[in-house]
């Protein structure tokens, strides 16, 4: 049950950002090669100028959430498969936030581009074989119900993410707060099935 908790609070941190401004970032050098809109929504929408660290640090979430899986491992394998792509999710998110200082013009774009939508599937992946498990351990008749709610309101939080996604890199900020809210609605969903569910796991 402490696992589910962890889980839980890890989930809650990734959900909500609050950032502070550490330092500028480098002037950015526009490239030819590439189209100043394509380059401008990388840098500008997605990067702001500024490197920010989230007080309630997704990484810390990531960690928390891999401390939840580690305890599920003994019940579910799939469990171990869900630490290893939160590792790898850390990884590229540390990287994600540094690279403008290391690299330039249409390199850091591709890059970082390459970043951005890796660190957002291995991120998905891992909650994904982190879910799943969860209802494997729970699968039993009485709680039928309540997995197949939790797994689809984990799917309606993937459609509200990628939605952000590709609202926050085109600067549509009014749509990415829509469904940012959306997605608090669908995570609160499955964040109360599996809290309901903890009690199934010894």
């Amino acid at each position: 049950m402490k696992g589910i908790i962890t889980i839980i609070i890890g989930y809650i941190l990734i959900l909500f950002d609050i950032p502070i401004v550490i330092k500028d970032y480098p002037m950015y050098e526009y490239s030819s090669k590439l189209g100043r809109i394509v380059q401008e929504n990388i840098i500008s929408n997605y990067y702001g100028g500024q490197l920010k660290l989230d007080v309630l640090s997704d990484i810390i979430g990531y960690l928390l959430l891999m401390y939840g899986a580690i305890t599920l491992i003994k019940y579910s394998k799939r469990s171990l498969i869900s630490v290893l792509f939160n590792i790898v999710t850390c990884i590229l998110s540390v990287m994600t936030l540094f690279v403008p200082f290391y690299l330039q013009s249409d390199t850091l774009c591709i890059t970082a581009l390459l970043l951005i939508i890796s660190t957002f599937v291995c991120g998905l992946l891992g909650e994904y074989y982190l879910f799943t498990s969860i209802g494997k351990i729970t699968n039993a008749k009485k709680n039928a119900h309540a997995n197949n709610i939790m797994m689809l309101g984990w799917y309606a939080s993937i459609l509200c993410r990628v939605c952000m996604l590709f609202a926050q890199l085109y600067g549509l900020r009014y749509i990415e707060l829509a469904y940012f809210i959306a997605y608090i609605g669908a995570a609160t969903l499955f964040l109360v099935m599996i809290f309901k569910l903890r009690y199934d796991i010894k």
